[in-house]
């Protein structure tokens, strides 16, 4: 491929499986890459996966890291739309930070994970030492489980979700970083 612009790959009714590079002339990066698919696995035999910048469009299927592998993206955004799911629990390691630039018109920049306001599924996440989700991660009305080796830290950010599940004895770490103002809602006692 040649240059900056906009990519888009289409995976309909198909598995989408990165055992390979996509690669840009000159260096060059696009200003936006969209991956519409059916079902992917990504992080397999100890290679390192990179995802390229820009949005993944995910629609109706399970994105999973699973095997052994590393994969890594920079500048990009997981859309989880429909009844997508992303699941970060095989023993592979994630290292996915979000776009300091907004992606597309309206975005909020920061944005690692955005997963659509009916979306309700629980995203789950395996801390290694190795892994990291750097941004937002936005689950409206989903819910996020977190697990993982001890003392790992595991997201830096803001997460805005609607439910926090945090399972075993680890000792995750999120580190906050204030992407958005977020206003907390105030309870008043009336006598």
């Amino acid at each position: 491929m040649d240059g900056a612009g906009s990519y888009q790959f289409f995976f309909i009714n198909s598995n989408y499986e990165s055992a390979a590079t996509i690669q840009f002339a000159n260096g060059a990066a696009p200003d936006q890459v969209t991956v519409y698919a059916s079902a992917s696995s990504f992080g397999q035999n100890n290679q390192v996966t990179r995802l390229l910048p820009g949005v993944h469009y995910i629609d109706n299927y399970t994105l999973r890291f699973a095997g052994n592998g590393t994969v890594a993206g920079e500048n990009m955004l997981l859309y989880l739309a429909g009844n997508a799911e992303l699941d970060l629990t095989g023993t592979s390691a994630f290292r996915l930070v979000g776009s300091s630039r907004p992606l597309y018109p309206g975005m909020q920049p920061g944005l690692v994970v955005f997963q659509a306001r009916t979306n309700t599924n629980t995203l789950s996440m395996r801390g290694t030492h190795d892994s990291l989700l750097q941004g937002i991660v936005y689950l409206p009305d989903g819910t996020l489980e977190l697990n993982g080796t001890p003392q790992a830290e595991l997201m830096r950010g803001q997460l805005i979700l609607s439910r926090l599940s945090n399972r075993g004895t680890a000792g995750l770490i999120v580190t906050y970083q204030q992407y958005v103002d977020i206003e907390l809602p105030a309870v008043w006692l009336i006598e």
